[in-house]
């Protein structure tokens, strides 16, 4: 049904109802009296089922009528003269709602506001039960996310929660403001802000046409003439990756080599200084997909927590680097390595609770069956030379066996009860310590003997886990509260022997995906889709 034939509909119909409503007023009276508005209000949320198109559900919307019913169908944003302040503030909100990554056309904005000068009481009784969908609409968007981020992709374990539609509802009715209310809802974090700003930024860029195309041809090196260096320029110095005014002209100079290594930066790309492929590729990104990644990501920051501490482990996957914040600012960072595509590690959160110097690797049974398997049928000898025994079982008692004891023929992927153990060394495939933070995963963070990894520009080598490049030094920010030095950190590393420490104060560790932010200097940031996650995430937002 067109909206407006729709509205004029229910308009009919609410208006019978109200008559049908005002004839038991007086057995109303008797419990609760009930102006006449109040019960056109309480008419047009009895019918509000006939016709309602509602994208809430059935909690939100029952929870609306909770609302109503429990405050006599008092009116938040209308009255029977018109639409209040309250109403025209949240109008102007969710005019606004773009700001936030969020479609023009969601919370039927534009049929609110043909209505917003009715002064007919029915259509404002309606209108006032519409404004109250459309505000839980936006509320819990801008609490919680548009959608469930466990929906987008397997990977992805994060609970992100709004308040109740009641409970929106009744601070909306008795906060001062909805414009201050609206502020506390969405996520209290300075990165989001900014992020806020960059939006309207690019899209003013592509307001105004976007950013100059860099024609394709030969990779270009600092000292080399090319008609596309003048391109070059005009597209370095839209985003502030070169000032304005510095040399003009075709010869790649040291400005535009320095210019060029400020983009690669932003855009974790190889900082060579040289106009190569890659680096080429995403300066020919399109305004409008840079604006949709931002938009993706405002989406990915609404599923975290608002207050993520003051101290904790962000790993971002995209980026492929470690931060660790104390005292609620950046202390150390560290460039690791995540999983292959199709070992992708998860996004989740959980505590660190403990760290393993000198760990033994209990290979897990998808990867013994995969990989060590076709080994021990070839030569149950060949796993030795790496340290690995065969034990009977997982249980804390199981009892490590000669290899060639076992007919590996007979032992299938779906029948393995073995337990394939590497015990520490230079050659542990953890490496000398890992950091637990347990989780269904079964994945955490650890060192890795393949050191030559950390040297390239994307790192998706792992079976899910992260490696770290410095663990010893996050070891000694993670421990320098308990008393451990740095000196006694590599003297129990150096004796080889298997230790345990358990943290007194967990650290929360938030394994994310972030392809867009800006960072605490103001510079915009894009990484890119390692996982594919992006494109999911897109064909949902767009559902």
């Amino acid at each position: 049904m067109k909206p407006e034939l729709k509205i004029l509909g229910m308009s009919c119909l609410i208006a019978a109802a109200a008559v049908n409503a005002s004839s038991i007023q007086p057995a109303l009276s008797q419990t609760t009296a009930l102006s006449s508005y109040q019960l056109a209000v309480k008419a047009a949320i009895d019918l509000s089922g006939a016709l309602a198109e509602d994208e809430l559900s059935e909690a939100q919307l029952s929870g609306i009528e909770r609302f109503y019913a429990s405050s006599a169908y008092t009116p938040i944003w209308t009255d029977n003269l018109g639409v209040n302040f309250r109403g025209r503030q949240l109008e102007a909100i969710l005019s606004r709602s773009y700001r936030h990554g969020f479609p023009t056309g969601n919370y039927s904005l534009a049929a609110l506001q043909l209505r917003l000068d009715s002064r007919d009481p029915a259509e404002l009784a309606r209108l006032e039960l519409d404004m109250s969908r459309a505000f839980v609409a936006y509320a819990h968007d801008l609490a919680a996310g548009r959608i469930d981020p466990e929906t987008v992709n397997r990977s992805i374990h994060l609970d992100p929660r709004a308040p109740t539609a009641t409970r929106l509802l009744l601070n909306a009715a008795t906060k001062q403001s909805i414009v201050a209310y609206a502020r506390e809802l969405e996520p209290d974090t300075p990165r989001y802000r900014r992020m806020m700003v960059a939006l309207d930024q690019y899209r003013h860029q592509s307001a105004n046409g976007g950013w100059i195309h860099v024609p394709r041809g030969k990779v270009i090196k600092p000292g080399d003439d090319d008609p596309r260096v003048s391109a070059l320029r005009i597209r370095l110095t839209a985003n502030g990756d070169m000032q304005p005014g510095h040399h003009i002209g075709t010869v790649y100079d040291s400005f535009v080599e320095v210019g060029v290594k400020k983009f690669q930066a932003r855009h974790g790309l190889s900082e060579d200084g040289v106009l190569g492929p890659n680096t080429l590729k995403e300066i020919n990104v399109p305004v409008i997909n840079r604006i949709a990644q931002m938009e993706m990501n405002l989406e990915r920051r609404r599923w975290l927590k608002d207050d993520l501490g003051d101290r904790f482990v962000f790993v971002n996957l995209a980026d492929q680097h470690l931060t660790l914040v104390e005292n609620g600012k950046p202390a150390w960072k560290s460039p690791v390595v995540i999983g292959k595509p199709y070992h992708a590690t998860p996004i989740f959160t959980e505590k660190m609770e403990y760290l393993v110097m000198n760990p033994n690797w209990n290979i897990p049974k998808s990867i013994a069956t995969k990989e060590m398997l076709p080994k021990l049928r070839r030569n149950p000898g060949a796993l030795a030379r790496q340290n690995i025994s065969v034990r009977t079982g997982w249980s804390s008692n199981s009892k490590t066996i000669d290899p060639y004891s076992v007919n590996w023929r007979y032992v299938s992927s779906s029948d393995f009860p073995f337990r394939l153990q590497q015990g520490p060394g230079s050659d542990n495939a953890l490496g000398r310590i890992k950091f637990m933070f347990p989780n269904r995963h079964n994945i955490y963070i650890h060192d890795t003997p393949a050191r030559n990894l950390f040297s390239r520009t994307s790192r998706t080598f792992s079976h899910g886990c992260v490696r770290v490049q410095n663990p010893l030094e996050l070891a000694h920010h993670l421990l320098d509260e308990q008393g451990w030095s740095r000196s006694e950190i590599d003297d129990q590393i150096a004796s080889g022997k298997r230790r345990v420490v358990s943290l007194k104060r967990p650290w929360p560790v938030y394994v994310t995906y972030l392809t867009a932010w800006v960072d605490s200097d103001n510079v915009v940031q894009f990484r890119r889709d390692v996982y594919g996650r992006d494109k999911k995430l897109k064909a949902a937002l767009r559902q």
